[in-house]
């Protein structure tokens, strides 16, 4: 597992989000069960652009960094 000692990585950001599958997903990849963990999404167009509030950005990875990042400052928010 990777880890991440950059002040500015997404895995401290407030955007971060975890995804996880739905039985009835076209993608074979994604079809589980609800519980089941999928990856990590960055929810950042919600708070900046409210036309695209429904848009999340999918990663593998929670590790990674943009332009949008925002500080989580609870450190048990910490995904």
């Amino acid at each position: 597992m990777k880890k991440c000692y950059r002040k500015e990585c997404c895995c401290r950001c407030k955007f971060l989000v975890k995804i996880y599958k739905h039985p009835l997903n076209n993608l074979k990849c994604a079809r589980g069960a609800i519980s089941e963990f999928f990856g990590y999404g960055c929810k950042c167009f919600s708070y900046f652009d409210s036309f695209n509030q429904n848009k999340i950005v999918f990663m593998n990875s929670k590790h990674g960094a943009c332009e949008m990042f925002t500080n989580n400052l609870r450190k048990k928010d910490i995904i």
